[in-house]
């Protein structure tokens, strides 16, 4: 089995992950997020765990998913 690329695990995501990760990218917090997008701030955090799964990054702490989001996926 071939490894993914980051840009063809972003490929995955669905086109409202995408615009919840753009704006996480920017450094929006989850509250400022949902209220752009009009949803809650649990459907943020759910949409987020979706993309960390998907992306393969869905590591035990909050740092290590951070450093890893901001550092290969943010500057696509």
């Amino acid at each position: 089995m071939a490894i993914e690329t980051p840009r063809e695990k972003l490929a995955k995501l669905t086109p409202r992950e995408r615009e919840v990760l753009a704006l996480r990218c920017q450094g929006i917090e989850y509250k400022e997020i949902g209220e752009r997008l009009y949803i809650s701030i649990p459907a943020v955090k759910n949409h987020m765990g979706y993309i960390y799964v998907k992306l393969g990054i869905d590591y035990p702490t909050n740092v290590e998913r951070m450093k890893a989001l901001f550092e290969v996926y943010c500057p696509l």
